[in-house]
């Protein structure tokens, strides 16, 4: 454990980011499972916004950003431990 936990943190963040932006992004199992508008996620709730006879663009963008500020957090977060390990495989003795 003292050897390989360090070894592969940057393999577990790069696991963990993609693993959090792919179940954040999720949209087609929410819309099928949920019955009532309370309980649709934000991203099928971004979709309802659409009407066949126009789109309101603001409420749209606003809520895109808001969808993307947690996954740019987390991105953020963890991009130290991104570059370490691209850095580290890369680094000869």
């Amino acid at each position: 454990m003292k050897i390989l936990l360090p070894l592969s943190k940057p393999i577990l963040a790069s696991l963990f980011i993609s693993s959090f932006v792919g179940l954040w992004n999720i949209y087609l199992w929410p819309l099928l499972l949920t019955n009532t508008p309370e309980m649709r996620t934000v991203q099928v709730g971004i979709t309802m916004l659409n009407f066949a006879e126009a789109s309101s663009y603001g409420p749209l963008m606003a809520g895109t950003v808001l969808i993307l500020i947690p996954t740019i957090f987390v991105f953020v977060f963890f991009q130290k431990k991104l570059v370490s390990g691209i850095t580290s495989g890369s680094i000869v003795n």
